[in-house]
C-alpha cells in the first residue's frame, strides 16, 4: 500500500511545479506581447507579415571639374518599405542631396512625390524649381541604381525579410490622383502652345485613368502611362480633369492655371512738348496663361493713344490730372491696375545735397566723397557745384570730393531754373581716429546687499563725431545712438550696474569698454576701458527684503505667493509688486526672501543661475525662502534635494519645525519631511544637523542617513547613494515619480529587494503594469524553485 501511495505524491508535486512554471513562462510571454502592443494588428499583417519600416540608403560621389576643384555629392534617402501599399501614410519618398562648393547648389530635397512599395519598387520624386522627375528603381531591397550617379546602398535591407510578392494582391487600397505639369507651355507656332501633363496615381488593384477636357478636344496619349499632352491655342483657356478608378473607388483630380496678373509702369516722362503740353510713356506688364486681353480705362479717353498692345501715350496740359486703368483677362480669371498722371506746372527750384557715397580710405590718408543734388522744379533746374573733382564725370547733379584725413570742406551747390533759384549746402568730414575718455564720477550707489551702481562720465572725440558706439560691461555689449552730440565729441553720463543683475551672476569687479569709429570707416577706431569695482555695503545696511535668488532653469509649473513689494534690479529701476493668493508661474525670473511655492501633481526643478544649485521638489509639497535658507513644511509631502556647486548664502540653511541644517560648497542631500518623522540624506559632502528640541549636534556623511522628530535625533544609519541618484535622476528625466516609505531600515545598503526592484524598473521608464506583470512572475518563479527543493529532499528522506 505504502509504495503505490508515495508515487501519487509525486506526481501532484511535479504537476503543481510544472503549473507553476507554465504559468511563468505564459506570464513572460504576456511581457513580450505587451512591448510590441505599439504596433496594431492590421500594421504588422500589411503585406504577409511585413513590418512597416523606414529605409534609409546613402551614395556618397566625388569628381574632379574642368577646372580641377575637387567635387563631393551626398545622396540620402528616406522611405517606407511597404510605399503605395500601405497608404498615404507610408507613400511617401524624401531624397536629401548635399553639394560641395562648385558641385552645385549646397541643397537640394526632392520630397514632391512617392514609393511605389517592396524590394524592387520605384521612386518617384519631385523638387521646387525643377521640372523634371526624379524615377529611381530599387534591386531586391539592397541597392538604388542612380543611372550616372552610381549606386545607393540602402543601409536595412531587412527591412524588405518576408516580402510576397503574390500576397500584394489580398491588400486592396482606394485610388489617389494628383496632375502636374512636367513641360509647357512649349510655342509650336500658329498661335497653338503644348502642355505634358503626368497623373501621380496609387491603389490598388492599380487604378485605371481617365482624361477629360474643357472644353472638348483631343488629348494625346505618351509611351510613358498615365502621361499625355496637350495642344491649346496661346489665348484659349485650358482646363483639365482625371479620375482615377479601381474596384475600391475613384478619385479625381483638375488642372487649371494661375488667373492673370498686371501692372502700369510710367516708362518715361514728363517729356515737354513744343507745344507746352507733356507726354507720358506708359507700359503695361502683364502675366497669364493663357496670354491675358488687356483693356484700357481713362479718365479723359481723349488723351491717351495706343502705341501697341502694351503701350500707350498720355498727354497732358500743365496742372492736369489723369487716371489711367487696364484690366488684364483670361478664362482663368482677371486682374487690375490704376495709375495717376498729373501734368507739372512751372515751379520754383528747391534743392538738398545728401552724400551718397563716403566717405571711402582711398590709400594714403585721402577719403572720398560723392554728393548727389535732389532737385524738383519746373522747368528742370540747372545744378551748379562750388567743387567738383571729377569734373562732371560722377553723373548728372553729382560732384566728387577728395578730402585728406580729418579734414573739412563745404560743399555748396546752386539750382536755377526760369522761375527762380535755390542753394543748399553740406559739411564733408574726412574721419581722424576718435579719442574715449571714461571717468567714474559717482558711486557706488547700493540698490541691494547684492547690486550697486556708478555713474561713468563718457566722452569720444573725432571727426566726425559718431552716431553711435558699443558698450561692453561684464561681457554684454550694447550698441548706443550718440544722438547729435556735440559738433566734434560725444559726451553723457550712464548708470552702470555691479553684482548679480540679469546680466552678470556674480558679485565681482567689472570691466566697462567703449568701442567708437568714425561715421562709415572701420579703420579709425578706438577702444577705452575702466573697472568698475564692487564693494559690498556696510553690515545691517539692508533687510532682507532685498534679497532674491536668480532662477535660470524651470521644468514643472508651480505657483508661488508673494507678501512684500520688491526693488527689481534692472538695467531700468522699477518694482516687484506683492501678490499675497496663489498665482502660477512657470517661466525663469527670481525669487524672493520671503515668497512661498508650492507644486501640485507633477515635480518642480529649479536651477538658479548664481551657482548652478538645483531644487527637486516632489509632487504636492510646500517650501518657502527664509532669510536663513528653505523652510519645508512638516507633512505636507515635501521631498527635495539640493546641489551646491559654489554656496549661495540664503540656500546654505534648511528649516523644519524640528530641526535645522548647515551645509558648506559641494554638498548634495535630500530631505524627506512627509511624516511625523523627517529624513536627512546626504549623497555628497557632509551636513551638520542640530536638533531643535534637545539642543544635540551631528554631523551626516555621503551615504548616511538620520531621522529627526520633536523627541530629537536617531541614530545614523546606511542607505544606497546608488539607488537614491537613480531615483532623482529618472524624476529629473520626466520618469514615474513614485512614493517611497519613510523608513531608515528600508532605505539602507541591504535594501527591500521588491523596493529596489520597484524603483529600478520605475527609472527605467517601463509602464506600471509591466512592473507589476515582472513583480508576480519573479514571485512564482522563486515559488517554484522552493517547491522544487523541498520535492527534492522530501524525495531523498522518502
Amino acid at each position: 500500500m505504502e509504495k503505490k501511495h508515495i508515487p501519487g505524491k509525486k506526481h501532484i508535486a511535479a504537476a503543481l511545479i510544472f503549473l507553476i512554471i507554465f504559468l511563468s513562462v505564459i506570464g513572460f510571454s504576456n511581457i513580450a506581447f505587451a512591448q510590441n502592443a505599439s504596433l496594431s494588428v492590421a500594421e504588422t499583417n500589411l503585406i504577409h507579415g511585413v513590418v512597416p519600416a523606414k529605409v534609409t540608403a546613402h551614395l556618397h560621389y566625388e569628381w574632379d571639374d574642368a577646372a580641377g576643384l575637387h567635387c563631393i555629392t551626398d545622396w540620402y534617402f528616406e522611405f517606407w518599405n511597404i510605399g503605395q501599399f500601405g497608404g498615404d501614410k507610408y507613400s511617401n519618398a524624401k531624397i536629401t542631396v548635399t553639394n560641395s562648393p562648385g558641385a552645385g547648389p549646397e541643397k537640394i530635397i526632392w520630397d514632391k512625390g512617392y514609393f511605389t512599395g517592396g524590394p524592387d519598387g520605384v521612386i518617384h520624386a519631385k523638387t521646387e524649381g525643377y521640372n523634371e522627375e526624379m524615377v529611381l528603381t530599387l534591386k531586391e531591397g539592397k541597392t538604388i541604381d542612380c543611372g550616372g550617379w552610381g549606386t545607393a546602398y540602402i543601409d536595412n535591407p531587412e527591412a524588405f525579410n518576408g516580402w510576397d510578392d503574390q500576397s500584394i494582391e489580398g491588400i486592396l487600397s482606394k485610388p489617389t490622383i494628383q496632375l502636374i505639369i512636367v513641360e509647357g507651355p512649349v510655342a509650336l507656332g500658329n498661335d497653338q502652345v503644348r502642355y505634358t501633363i503626368k497623373a501621380l496615381v496609387s491603389g490598388n488593384p492599380v487604378p485605371t485613368v481617365e482624361f477629360s477636357r474643357t472644353p472638348q478636344d483631343s488629348i494625346s496619349y505618351t509611351d510613358t502611362p498615365n502621361v499625355i499632352t496637350v495642344v491649346a491655342g496661346k489665348n484659349e483657356a485650358l482646363a483639365l480633369t482625371a479620375t482615377a478608378t479601381n474596384s475600391e473607388g475613384s478619385a479625381t483630380a483638375s488642372l487649371g492655371f494661375p488667373p492673370p496678373t498686371i501692372e502700369l509702369v510710367i516708362k518715361e516722362g514728363p517729356v515737354e512738348n513744343p507745344d507746352k503740353t507733356f507726354s507720358f510713356f506708359v507700359e503695361v506688364k502683364v502675366t497669364g496663361t493663357p496670354e491675358p486681353i488687356v483693356e484700357f480705362r481713362a479718365s479723359d479717353p481723349a488723351k491717351v493713344k495706343a502705341i501697341d498692345n502694351l503701350n500707350v501715350k498720355v498727354t497732358l496740359s500743365p496742372g492736369e490730372n489723369l487716371q489711367l486703368e487696364a484690366t488684364a483677362k483670361n478664362e482663368f480669371g482677371q486682374a487690375d491696375s490704376k495709375i495717376e498722371l498729373s501734368g507739372p506746372e512751372n515751379a520754383k527750384p528747391a534743392i538738398k545735397l545728401e552724400v551718397v557715397y563716403g566717405p571711402i580710405d582711398e590709400g594714403n590718408n585721402e577719403y572720398s566723397f560723392i554728393v548727389e543734388a535732389k532737385v524738383t522744379g519746373f522747368p528742370e533746374p540747372i545744378v551748379k557745384f562750388n567743387r567738383d573733382d571729377s569734373d562732371g564725370s560722377s553723373g548728372k547733379n553729382k560732384a566728387a570730393i577728395k578730402l585728406i584725413g580729418g579734414e573739412e570742406f563745404i560743399l555748396t551747390a546752386k539750382a536755377e531754373n526760369s522761375e527762380g533759384e535755390a542753394e543748399d549746402s553740406i559739411v564733408l568730414i574726412s574721419p581722424s581716429v576718435p579719442k574715449i575718455s571714461l571717468e567714474i564720477v559717482e558711486g557706488p550707489e547700493y540698490t541691494s546687499r547684492v547690486t550697486c551702481s556708478y555713474k561713468v562720465k563718457i566722452r569720444i572725440e573725432s571727426n566726425p563725431p559718431p552716431e553711435e558706439f558699443t558698450l561692453n560691461i561684464g561681457g554684454k555689449t550694447s550698441i548706443i545712438d550718440a544722438g547729435k552730440g556735440g559738433h566734434e565729441f560725444y559726451e553723457g553720463i550712464f548708470k552702470l550696474f555691479v553684482g548679480v543683475t540679469d546680466e552678470r551672476s556674480k558679485c565681482e569687479d567689472t570691466m566697462v569698454t567703449v568701442t567708437a569709429r568714425s561715421k562709415n570707416d572701420t579703420k579709425n577706431e578706438a577702444s577705452a576701458s575702466v573697472v568698475l569695482p564692487w564693494i559690498p555695503p556696510p553690515e545691517g545696511m539692508f533687510t532682507e527684503t532685498y534679497d532674491y535668488l536668480r532662477i535660470s532653469k524651470v521644468k514643472g509649473k508651480f505657483q508661488i505667493k508673494r507678501e512684500k513689494d520688491l526693488l527689481f534690479n534692472n538695467w531700468n529701476m522699477g518694482f516687484v509688486e506683492k501678490n499675497p493668493e496663489w498665482a502660477d508661474y512657470e517661466g525663469v525670473g527670481r525669487i524672493w526672501i520671503g515668497d512661498e511655492i508650492k507644486t501640485a501633481d507633477e515635480p518642480l526643478i529649479i536651477e538658479f543661475l548664481e551657482d548652478g544649485s538645483k531644487f527637486m521638489l516632489a509632487p504636492n509639497s510646500w517650501m518657502k525662502i527664509t532669510e536663513s535658507g528653505v523652510q519645508l513644511k512638516d507633512g505636507e509631502g515635501s521631498f527635495t534635494i539640493t546641489k551646491t556647486k559654489e554656496g549661495i548664502k540664503t540656500l546654505k540653511n534648511s528649516f523644519l519645525s524640528n530641526f535645522s541644517i548647515s551645509t558648506i560648497t559641494g554638498t548634495s542631500f535630500v530631505i524627506d519631511a512627509r511624516n511625523s518623522q523627517t529624513l536627512l540624506k546626504v549623497l555628497e559632502g557632509t551636513v551638520e544637523i542640530y536638533s531643535t528640541s534637545t539642543g544635540i549636534n551631528n554631523i551626516i556623511s555621503g551615504g548616511e542617513l538620520i531621522a529627526a522628530s520633536e523627541t530629537g535625533l536617531s541614530e545614523k544609519t546606511a542607505f544606497s547613494i546608488d539607488d537614491e541618484t537613480a531615483f532623482w535622476e529618472n524624476v529629473e528625466n520626466g520618469g514615474v515619480y513614485y512614493n517611497r516609505e519613510n523608513n531608515p531600515c528600508a532605505l539602507n545598503s541591504s535594501g527591500n529587494f521588491l523596493v529596489k526592484l520597484q524603483n529600478n524598473l520605475a527609472a527605467s521608464g517601463i509602464p506600471g503594469f509591466l512592473i507589476i506583470v515582472v513583480a508576480v512572475e519573479i514571485l512564482f518563479l522563486l515559488i517554484a524553485i522552493v517547491a522544487l527543493i523541498i520535492f527534492v529532499l522530501k524525495t531523498r528522506t522518502g
